[in-house]
């Protein structure tokens, strides 16, 4: 916020006559837009007017930009035809830069490559903030012309003198391919410059990537079924985390990408990865959302792993003061404990793991872990260790007084289901998982 009224400021100076300069003008002028301001800047323009001072080139620039910051563009469009027209000043490198990113971020990319065309016959070469401004604009568009973008990449490579990218150039490059895969998949001439030029970035750029990259760059890898690239972003991500913990941001921030990425990978049967990807979640203690509960459970399903299954729900059910360890020895090697957290095993999780209980002839450790989420979801401060014997006990557990807790038949319905999907079950197992519920 300004210490003193602008307005009143240049009143008081026009009256005295102190007020000989443009400087002051565009001082203040800049000062209210750093405030957000843009109100009071137009106010100042008006009062420019009034007292007969004339804008400089660095005035122009400042009231473009006012004008598309408080969203008249088509106000703007028309003092940069009179610039043009009239001649009244020559437009240099920061007007047009400001009328680009303008056209840009209102969606007029025809405008936007027309201004980019008016700089070459003012005998002006377009520098990084130029391409960074038309590279964004491509990116944002809801149907990504990445042919366009390619074109616009090769342009800037090509400029003489050359232009240094920056990671805001690349950005926006890889941020088009992350969308486009979103919607219809990238061809392979597509991915192959993908993979082409996230090599460059460090490579023959020597551009640090930043969190945004990464991310965008593992998407539009993943999306596209490529999971090898994905997991080979990943890993460069998290060893630069090693030295900057700020490149993971965007992995932690959702779980949206570790879940697209334990997709793939048990799509493509590499459920090691699954397991790497739970490890490093759980190291960076990021919240676990149920659906990752579920693609890892799968996981373990299908790689034999009933015991680091059993781990991860138990570790998922038990709050941390009555937890034995930190971390449990099993059969897939050291997984690190996870935090209590029973919102992520609702009954869809639940069902997922009884089934894989009875799939792996481990219905002992059924009853028990039934009681601890019962506990844990009513009572999550009084964890109770049950004794039940056998399966058929699990019915009873849940209909005692003060639990009012049963599975739901969709529930069981979902366990029968996963059962029947693998040929190895017996009838009599899967009859067995009936007994859970009322019929």
């Amino acid at each position: 916020m300004l210490p003193l009224d602008p307005i009143e400021t240049v009143d008081v100076m026009a009256k005295s006559g102190a007020l000989d300069t443009i400087r002051i003008y565009n001082t203040l002028i800049r000062a209210s837009m750093k405030c957000n301001r843009f109100t009071q800047a137009l106010q100042l323009v008006a009062h420019l007017r009034k007292h007969h001072v004339r804008p400089n080139i660095v005035t122009y620039g400042l009231l473009l930009d006012v004008l598309n910051k408080a969203g008249r563009l088509d106000q703007a469009k028309k003092m940069f035809s009179d610039i043009i027209e009239k001649g009244t000043v020559k437009p240099d490198l920061h007007i047009f830069s400001t009328m680009i990113d303008a056209c840009g971020r209102n969606g007029d990319i025809d405008d936007m490559f027309v201004l980019k065309a008016q700089m070459a016959s003012q005998n002006m070469h377009p520098e990084e903030v130029i391409y960074n401004s038309i590279l964004s604009a491509l990116s944002r568009q809801k149907k990504v012309d990445l042919q366009m973008v390619m074109k616009v990449v090769d342009e800037l490579v090509r400029c003489k003198p050359p232009i240094r990218p920056t990671v805001r150039t690349f950005n926006p490059v890889i941020a088009a391919f992350a969308s486009k895969s979103r919607t219809d998949g990238l061809s392979s001439s597509e991915l192959q410059f993908l993979k082409a030029w996230y090599a460059r970035i460090s490579d023959k750029y020597y551009v640090v990537k930043d969190t945004y990259l990464y991310g965008l760059a593992m998407e539009a890898f993943a999306n596209s079924k490529h999971l090898e690239d994905a997991m080979l972003v990943y890993g460069e991500m998290m060893r630069h985390s090693e030295t900057d913990g700020s490149v993971l941001w965007t992995f932690t921030g959702s779980s949206k990408l570790v879940e697209i990425l334990m997709q793939l990978s048990i799509e493509q049967q590499q459920f090691d990865n699954v397991m790497k990807l739970w490890r490093d979640w759980n190291t960076l203690r990021t919240h676990v959302s149920e659906s990752v509960v579920k693609l890892v459970l799968y996981a373990c399903d299908q790689g034999g792993l009933f015991n680091v299954a059993q781990d991860i729900v138990v570790s998922l059910l038990t709050p941390s003061n009555t937890s034995s360890a930190g971390s449990k020895n099993t059969s897939s090697g050291v997984v690190h404990g996870t935090e209590f957290n029973p919102k992520a095993v609702g009954e869809g999780t639940l069902a997922l793991y009884i089934g894989m209980a009875i799939k792996h002839d481990m219905v002992d450790s059924i009853v028990p872990t039934m009681d601890m989420w019962r506990v844990s979801v009513l009572t999550p401060t009084e964890p109770v260790s049950a004794k039940a014997p056998s399966l058929a006990d699990v019915r009873m557990q849940l209909s005692n007084a003060g639990s009012g807790r049963r599975l739901s038949v969709d529930t069981v319905r979902n366990i029968v289901q996963l059962l029947l999907q693998n040929n190895s079950v017996s009838k009599n197992k899967v009859e067995a998982a009936g007994d859970i519920t009322d019929q």
